[in-house]
């Protein structure tokens, strides 16, 4: 207890203090529960809590388990119920995350979605995916953030569906929720099927996007072209999107976007025009995610890049013309609630 104490109000600077004096509701708990787990009282940011500890380190209950005593523990006691675990492997940690479970392991994850706090240890170790989007899940994303109404949705949709909706497999899909999930973008709801809610608004989702750095720089390079190169449908982008969306110009240099394996497909078959990496009349930004699947479900964006990959692109930018452009973007498209 001293352990955690110290890692709330020292570590993420919360107030926080043991209630010693409660704990006579344990008597009206169900036996097996008061076996299996020690209960304590706390405040935490004024908020009344309950603390649950593992009483057995060995033969713990499995994560749905868990769940079902939380849930009881809730209804006897009319708190929000916090898990307190010493250690946790990093699997069960994800579990507990993607089912919305409050829990605490000290000076490692901090996770409570009922009272809307979530902090993690920013020293620790994670893999990439885990950092930042992946390309299908920030395409996901983008999608959620721009579709009105009337769109398509993804949220509580098979994964099938969606792969349907973006040309892809529902691995590709299950791949890209489970980054999301793991970034506390999103929950995936595991029943059959499987599917998918954001777990905060989007004006929210931008914010934390932004604060946390989540998206990525979509393109891969940039090869420029005497001749233009050949392609079905090409997308507009970098100032030539721009201009599309807000009221900056955009020059002599004409951008395409255009996907990394339709590239790698024109390579390999020697359709694609000599190139070099410094000029020529056409520039081609080779992305990471396919620039057509927006376009495609967007009619509004008209063979343009979407507002939110541009802003991506330029977010680092610090011409001043491109910043005022930015500013109109996420006034025009990103924040309006529905």
């Amino acid at each position: 207890m001293k352990e955690l104490t110290e890692y709330i109000t020292h570590e993420i600077g919360l107030e926080f203090n043991i209630d010693e004096q409660k704990g006579q509701w344990n008597k009206s708990l169900p036996m097996y529960l008061i076996a299996s787990y020690k209960i304590d009282a706390a405040w935490l940011m004024g908020a009344e809590v309950v603390l649950v500890h593992l009483k057995f380190q060995e033969d713990q209950p499995t994560i749905g388990q868990m769940q079902k005593h939380m849930e009881s523990i809730r209804e006897h006691i009319g708190m929000p119920v916090i898990l307190i675990f010493n250690y946790i492997e990093a699997f069960k940690r994800k579990r507990l995350v993607q089912q919305r479970m409050n829990f605490i392991v000290p000076y490692k994850q901090f996770f409570i979605p009922e009272l809307m706090m979530a902090f993690s240890e920013v020293n620790q170790t994670k893999p990439n995916e885990d950092i930042r989007f992946t390309p299908m899940a920030q395409l996901l994303t983008i999608y959620w953030l721009l579709s009105k109404n009337e769109d398509e949705q993804i949220e509580q949709v098979p994964f099938n569906k969606i792969a349907n909706l973006f040309d892809t497999n529902a691995m590709a899909i299950t791949r890209a929720a489970d980054n999301l999930a793991n970034l506390n973008i999103c929950t995936i709801h595991t029943g059959r099927p499987k599917c998918l809610t954001f777990n905060q608004s989007k004006q929210n989702t931008w914010s934390i996007i932004k604060e946390r750095q989540l998206g990525i720089y979509p393109i891969l390079k940039t090869v420029f072209t005497d001749s233009k190169p050949p392609h079905d449908k090409w997308i507009n982008t970098n100032t030539n999107a721009l201009t599309a969306f807000t009221d900056i110009n955009s020059g002599y240099q004409q951008y395409l976007a255009l996907d990394k394996a339709a590239y790698q497909a024109y390579k390999k078959t020697n359709q694609w025009p000599q190139e070099n990496t410094s000029e020529g009349e056409f520039a081609t930004e080779i992305w990471k995610y396919d620039p057509t699947i927006l376009s495609n479900r967007f009619r509004w964006l008209k063979n343009n890049i979407d507002p939110i990959s541009l802003y991506l692109c330029f977010t680092n930018d610090e011409d001043e013309r491109i910043e005022d452009a930015l500013e109109q973007i996420e006034k025009k498209f990103i924040w309006l609630e529905e």
